[in-house]
């Protein structure tokens, strides 16, 4: 756990230096936006690329994804049922049940994937992220969104998942896997991984930048019971049914790791954009991202004994 917990804690100190230099005024939403496209466009496109072309996987890649969705699902009826019983306003309730089953498997993800498995981990990391979670997202999830806030412009929305760079990148990577790379797009693939190796550092400090610990004192009820829900009900819901599935001990682990991970920072935009609880949703994502600093690595040693 030592080891898992000083690489964890490595990338997160990233995301410290990003959060410093928007606190003394040195970054700014400017920054932390063009920070975002350039992942978003380049660099993270470039990620998913090279993480599932020519990777060798198995049956288990068709399964893992339909695994996660399914976690997600109970996990957003549960959060449903538990938002009921609070009282929560429409919006408040959209926000919880977004911020309680949708996970930061890419922004994050990628970074301790990598991190703790190495590359061998990055093709079912993006299996999981693109289809598990990428694609449900941006179609139950502005559902869910459009249903409980201000429902205005989602057909627009609507669009989103198919012009995203990092979706096209998987499909285009889909026709690649178990596939040998030919030689003559070394170069092409080199310039490729030039442009990869920024995405992690790029991630955490667009990450640094866009925390806000607000809420917390004011909306600590509903802010405990959704980071509770999404780092610690939701990994066991997905652990239990990857036990039924028999999944070998890779994408087992890292269909769990996905699992842990902090509420996605999409829920923020997505309150925004919608007319939700935008001051919940900030809570959540600043305490579910500062928790999973010490919920990974314990799920991470949870899992090295399995």
């Amino acid at each position: 756990m030592a080891c898992c917990f000083e690489i964890i804690l490595s990338i997160f100190l990233m995301a410290g230096v990003g959060y410093i230099l928007r606190k003394v005024g040195f970054w700014g939403p400017r920054e932390g936006a063009v920070f975002s496209r350039t992942v978003l466009y380049v660099t993270l496109p470039c990620f998913i690329f090279l993480a599932l072309a020519g990777a060798k996987l198995t049956w288990e890649a068709i399964i893992i994804p339909l695994l996660f969705l399914l976690g997600s699902l109970l996990c957003g009826i549960i959060s449903f049922l538990i938002a009921r019983f609070l009282g929560l306003p429409k919006p408040s309730a959209g926000t919880f049940i977004l911020a309680s089953s949708v996970g930061n498997t890419g922004f994050l993800g990628y970074p301790v994937i990598l991190g703790v498995f190495g590359e061998k981990g990055l093709p079912w990391a993006a299996i999981i992220d693109q289809f598990g979670m990428a694609l449900p997202l941006n179609t139950l999830g502005i559902a869910v969104a459009s249903s409980y806030g201000n429902a205005k412009g989602k057909e627009s929305k609507t669009m989103t998942l198919l012009k995203s760079p990092p979706f096209i990148a998987s499909l285009v990577a889909l026709l690649l896997i178990n596939r040998q790379i030919p030689h003559f797009l070394g170069p092409l693939w080199h310039s490729m991984a030039l442009l990869r190796d920024a995405t992690v550092p790029l991630i955490m400090l667009f990450l640094g930048i866009s925390l806000r610990p607000t809420s917390l004192n004011r909306r600590w009820a509903p802010i405990v019971i959704a980071t509770t829900l999404k780092l610690f009900l939701q990994p066991i819901l997905i652990y239990a049914l990857a036990l039924r599935a028999g999944l070998s001990s890779l994408p087992f682990q890292i269909l769990v790791m996905q699992a842990c991970m902090p509420t996605a920072l999409l829920t923020v935009v997505f309150s925004q954009n919608y007319k939700l609880d935008l001051e919940l949703a900030t809570g959540i994502v600043f305490l579910t991202t500062l928790a999973s600093i010490f919920t990974i690595p314990f799920m991470s040693q949870v899992l090295s004994a399995k």
